[in-house]
């Protein structure tokens, strides 16, 4: 298992879990920590944002012209009030398409940040950040722009199959093509979180992402359907009080969705990760000490 996985390097140090909190489990762990490290948790999400302005740039046009896009395909005469309504869905795509894609190194350096925080052990916010920006700087480049290409071709392609295509094929390709990117969007819950705790080539990275997902699939669907529920929860508070909704997107939207996936995956990355590397990594130490003391038993 362990060379399907790659090479390992997750052994640094930290507190490990305290005491207090061995016999939590579930929401009440979640909790606990969420609330112990809140204002790390906030001055995160800033951090991350400032780090991302790249990428929100490039999500900003490429939500627009999605939007202006669509709009076309479907017939619609836009008045002004409509463009301004589109402005606005603009901005919502924005927000969503970078939770969805990431952006790159700087999702690195959240990712690797909340992983510490899951795992209740210390984490200095700003500099483990930027110290993992730069340590995984080009392949978060290589993963950001493959996640956006794929956005954009999975985006284009569900279109291309509902308007310009009819009949029972164009509804197969459809549902081979949402199936596949909800599959993809899925697998990015995995992707950096392998990038920043192990040493793996790219295309490691998303096959393991995608044997993680599989293996447990279930759990997986409601990892993702949590996140909807969040995103949803906090598009009806921007609906309904728009600079409540930004403050919550600017202090604390995408960590703590970020937070709340890896909470929930973290025990499968144990298991399947974690676990078969450590007893791997024993059995060859304990091969190693028999190898080393053979001579002295046959001297004997």
């Amino acid at each position: 298992m362990a060379g399907f996985f790659g090479f390992f390097d997750y052994t640094k140090p930290g507190k490990g879990v305290s005491k207090e909190d061995v016999d939590k489990k579930g929401l009440s762990l979640y909790f606990d920590i969420f609330f112990r490290r809140f204002w790390k948790i906030v001055t995160l999400n800033l951090i991350y944002i400032l780090f991302s302005v790249p990428a929100i740039v490039i999500a900003w046009f490429m939500s627009t012209y999605a939007v202006s896009w669509l709009a076309a395909i479907a017939g619609i005469d836009l008045t002004q009030e409509m463009v301004n309504g589109l402005s606005l869905l603009s901005a919502f795509v924005t927000v969503i398409f970078l939770l969805l894609t990431g952006s790159g190194p700087a999702s690195a350096g959240m990712t690797y940040v909340l992983r510490k925080y899951v795992n209740d052990t210390h984490s200095w916010v700003w500099s483990d950040f930027i110290d993992n920006f730069k340590s995984n700087f080009r392949q978060g480049i290589l993963v950001y722009v493959i996640n956006v290409l794929v956005s954009a071709l999975c985006t284009i392609s569900i279109v291309f199959y509902s308007y310009a295509m009819k009949g029972v094929m164009a509804v197969a390709l459809r549902t081979i093509m949402l199936l596949f990117a909800a599959m993809f969007v899925m697998c990015q819950m995995y992707t950096y979180q392998l990038m920043v705790s192990f040493e793996l080539k790219l295309k490691d990275i998303y096959k393991n992402s995608f044997i993680l997902l599989m293996a447990r699939l279930p759990w997986n669907i409601l990892t993702a359907a949590v996140t909807v529920l969040l995103i949803y929860a906090v598009s009806s508070i921007s609906m309904s009080v728009p600079i409540a909704g930004i403050a919550i997107i600017a202090t604390l939207f995408y960590t703590v969705i970020n937070f709340t996936q890896i909470f929930m995956t973290n025990n499968i990355i144990k298991k399947y990760v974690l676990e078969p590397a450590t007893a791997a990594q024993t059995v060859e130490a304990e091969e190693k000490t028999d190898i080393e003391q053979e001579p002295q038993n046959i001297g004997g």
